[in-house]
């Protein structure tokens, strides 16, 4: 009898048991290891091939000189929504709207808008409005013949996402503020009533539809407050005061 299984058979049988589970363990436990691996190197991959956040972009504008008081640029600048273009009033020939696209270092001149100021782009991009002559007008954005949409306007507008252009109206209009579609159809206005002392200095679309930031001011602008218009039901919520002018 070989000493090495002596016994009743009980010994024998458990030792292989033992090696038995140890070998399955060992397997098992090798194949998660493996598959560990494979999805640490798939997880390395995926990231490695992430595409990188986009940072802040920085367009550079070539102006030539012309004297603005304070505040008064920003109004003649406008970016278009998917910010890779801008429209900006030059001198060169005239007080004229330029645009610069970011590919390109020097403007072009936006042919229909000559003497254009206060440009604001359409939701979709592709026309850009702005006042000229006393009256709204715009125009493709690639050039082209201006349509007149409103009239009386004193160089201040802004185009709403629901396509809603927002104007300042002259002194002579008795109406502070005046609101048309996108193809010149009047849809409200807001008499001077609504504002007694008071002047509307800046005008910017919010997004989403049919509010607009508003900057009032009295007094020569040394006090002034911002409000929130929904041109919808002309309803306006104050927001803050003293500044000039807000853009969202």
């Amino acid at each position: 009898e070989n000493p090495a299984f002596a016994g009743d058979g009980t010994t024998l049988i458990s030792a292989t048991s033992a090696r038995a589970v140890g070998g399955v363990s060992r397997r098992v436990l090798g194949g998660v290891v493996a598959v560990a691996a494979l999805l640490l190197v798939a997880a390395i991959w995926g990231w490695a091939r992430r595409a990188p956040v986009p940072g802040p972009e920085r367009l550079k504008v070539i102006l030539r000189p012309r004297e603005f008081p304070p505040g008064v640029l920003g109004r003649h600048v406008a970016l278009s929504p998917d910010g890779r273009t801008i429209v900006y009033i030059d001198t060169i020939g005239g007080s004229q709207l330029w645009m610069k696209t970011e590919d390109r270092a020097e403007g072009t001149l936006l042919t229909g808008a000559a003497g254009g100021v206060a440009p604001r782009f359409s939701r979709d991009g592709q026309w850009v409005a702005f006042s000229v002559d006393r009256k709204v007008k715009k125009v493709p954005r690639v050039g082209g013949s201006p349509v007149t949409v409103g009239d009386s306007v004193s160089n201040l507008l802004a185009w709403l996402d629901d396509g809603t252009i927002v104007y300042r109206g002259t002194p002579e209009s008795s109406t502070m503020l005046r609101a048309v579609s996108a193809d010149g159809a009047p849809l409200r206005q807001w008499h001077d009533s609504l504002f007694p002392g008071e002047v509307v200095n800046h005008l910017d679309g919010l997004p989403g539809g049919h509010d607009v930031l508003v900057s009032i001011c009295r007094n020569r602008c040394e006090s002034s407050r911002l409000v929130v218009l929904d041109v919808v039901s002309g309803a306006m919520t104050p927001l803050m005061g003293d500044l000039l002018s807000a853009w969202a």
